[in-house]
């Protein structure tokens, strides 16, 4: 990987804290488990569901003597709306931010240091120094994802995101260039990061 540019956008120092949401937790043996391809904390490999998060699970279901349990992989939208619409479901990995801390109950957390980034092709960068500069770039973000629902709140109107169902697929429009930037957490981006990328903006925790 040859030379980086970097320049820091305070707006966006997010940090997350993953965690597996739950809306109901009254009988374990009756919960729809639910995931997205969210690699590496849970993937799929060969048709194989992989993965931290879904190691973590696996304990947790032998130290409350459950038999294993299917796990439903979706695209993020079609299962946070199952989270939020049902009584029974049990979503992992999901971003606990303020906005979404009342409405679940809560298990772990999974991990307390991922760091949202806004990353650029080599041959796309450029210098971004305000949220005004900012907002004239079209972003790349999965669709009902906590990095999108900050963009809104931030003041971002729909037509600057190009809103996919999965990051595998926001990432390929992002290398063909439909999008100017990708929003993603830096651990999960590093899992689908190739040679002909560059990380050339990085963020640091707003105050």
């Amino acid at each position: 990987m040859s030379k980086a540019f970097k320049c820091t956008i305070l707006l966006y120092g997010i940090l997350f804290y993953p965690c597996i949401g739950l809306f109901a937790f009254d009988d374990p043996d009756q919960l729809i488990y639910a995931t997205e391809d969210f690699a590496p904390y849970n993937y799929l490999e060969n048709g194989e569901l992989k993965g931290f998060s879904v190691d973590l699970l696996k304990i947790i279901w032998q130290e409350l003597r459950i038999k294993p349990q299917q796990i439903n992989v979706y695209p993020w939208a079609r299962a946070y709306k199952m989270l939020k619409d049902g009584n029974n479901v049990m979503l992992f990995t999901t971003a606990k931010t303020e906005d979404r801390a009342n409405l679940f109950k809560w298990v772990c957390p999974i991990s307390v240091n991922t760091r949202t980034v806004l990353i650029s092709l080599a041959k796309n960068q450029s210098a971004i120094r305000s949220l005004d500069e900012l907002k004239k770039c079209k972003i790349g973000i999965v669709r009902g994802d906590a990095a999108e629902q900050i963009l809104l709140a931030s003041g971002f109107s729909s037509d600057q995101m190009d809103s996919v169902s999965t990051l595998v697929q926001n990432i390929k429009n992002w290398i063909r260039a439909g999008s100017t930037l990708l929003l993603s957490t830096n651990t999960v981006f590093l899992k689908y990061r190739r040679q002909k990328v560059l990380i050339v903006i990085t963020t640091r925790r707003s105050t």
